[in-house]
């Protein structure tokens, strides 16, 4: 019965959500979508889903380059697994074959994170929470040593709702039950057309959206540009993060509350990598939530279920980014943004700080907590009990609004049709 309050409360904010988005669309009049863009995405029951391009093999093989037999034969090793995902309380077997070994050697099981994934000394890896963890292998004989890894993801069961959502969208939001997150499939998504702007960013508060947020504007090819960075509460149910990217034709005009930025063009969508993660019981101690693997994107996005205990700033949520831009000149744009915005410039990759970026050629790869460009709010607090039912009122009072925008444009009765 809780799973399906759950399941119910989770589909009714993404709705909720959806609905607030398109209430913000009347605002602007210059980034209006073409006629039937939100109907299309509703009724599109098989989009293309870019989210999950990087799959671990099911085997991890050596290297293809033929060995020198006059030489001895590198220590290495193979491993090979049933499956590289475990649904949680159950079990796959892994083995490892090791080689170029003058004996028979010893070989070591190990999990990089035993609270995800536990493996015993026979190799078989137990689910015990969504997420990923790293098997390693390692083999030891006489003074001879190597090892061999294979990630491996850990899902949760696979409920009817969810198994919806991984196939199907709603409205543009799908799940992903590796890491069991909810994010915008934003290959095919209605809310591209509506573009981002700062009064969606003024308005979001009042309905139950605390985020933080950085704003990095640059000029390149006669464009504007404005990527934006967003972590924090999205109503009462989900907290995460996103990155979006959208331009303008270039004005020397200051911005104002109304002016809209537009969805990136699909044909220059740059490659992005997302991870979040959180400090939640708030002692410095902070795990990942979810990663969004690299793939092309104008928005990416990712949604957890559950509540921060402190919403603003929401400095519990620690945001790991990557964007590879099309150029190098356009990254160093890019760049120099982040360090006005306040970030400050990592010597490497492997050394990034806390709200620190790191430039190598047309990659900028970032870690974001502290720096908050948004406005000081009164944020709405609901206690946990009542999540339910504020839930349930909120997207009624959404979908009225919804309705009566899409009646205006001669799609209602469409909807309803879905709805049923």
């Amino acid at each position: 019965m809780k799973r399906a309050k759950r399941s119910v409360s989770i589909f009714l904010v993404l709705l909720t959500l959806a609905a607030w988005a398109a209430v913000f669309s009347v605002a602007q009049s210059d980034t209006e979508p073409s006629d039937g863009t939100a109907v299309e995405a509703a009724l599109d029951t098989a989009p293309s889903d870019a989210e999950e391009t990087t799959a671990a093999p099911k085997t991890a093989k050596p290297s293809e380059s033929k060995p020198d037999k006059s030489k001895k034969q590198k220590a290495s090793v193979e491993l090979t697994a049933s499956s590289v995902e475990v649904t949680v309380r159950k079990t796959i077997q892994m083995t490892a074959e090791p080689k170029g070994f003058d004996g028979t050697p010893k070989v070591v099981w190990n999990s990089s994170d035993e609270s995800v994934a536990a493996v015993d000394q026979t190799g078989k890896v137990t689910g015990v929470k969504a997420g990923r963890a790293t098997i390693t292998a390692t083999a030891t004989c006489g003074e001879t040593t190597a090892s061999g890894n294979m990630v491996i993801f850990v899902e949760k069961s696979k409920t009817p709702a969810k198994l919806l959502l991984q196939k199907f969208q709603v409205l543009g939001y799908k799940y992903s039950f590796k890491d069991d997150y909810y994010y915008v499939n934003d290959v095919k998504c209605w809310q591209q057309g509506f573009g981002f702007g700062r009064f969606y960013d003024l308005v979001a508060p009042y309905i139950l959206l605390e985020y933080d947020y950085v704003r990095v504007f640059f000029t390149y090819e006669n464009k504007d540009y404005m990527i934006q960075l967003w972590k924090g509460q999205y109503g009462l149910i989900f907290y995460g993060c996103e990155q979006g990217i959208y331009y303008k034709a270039h004005s020397d005009k200051e911005d104002g509350i109304f002016t809209f930025y537009k969805a990136m063009d699909q044909s220059e969508w740059p490659q992005m990598k997302m991870t979040l993660y959180h400090d939640k019981q708030r002692d410095g101690n902070f795990t990942r939530e979810f990663t969004r693997d690299f793939s092309t994107h104008w928005w990416c996005s990712g949604f957890k279920p559950g509540h921060l205990k402190v919403e603003e700033p929401a400095n519990e949520l620690r945001q790991e980014g990557t964007i590879v831009f099309k150029s190098a000149e356009m990254a160093k744009y890019f760049a120099d943004g982040l360090k006005i915005c306040g970030f400050g410039e990592a010597k490497d990759e492997k050394s990034i700080g806390l709200d620190e970026y790191y430039l190598n050629g047309s990659t900028v790869s970032f870690l974001w907590q502290e720096i908050n460009d948004a406005e000081t709010t009164m944020p709405i607090k609901i206690a946990g009990g009542t999540a339910f039912a504020a839930g349930t009122l909120a997207f009624f009072v959404g979908l009225l609004v919804l309705l009566a925008i899409f009646a205006m444009m001669g799609m209602g009765i469409v909807f309803l049709i879905i709805l049923l």
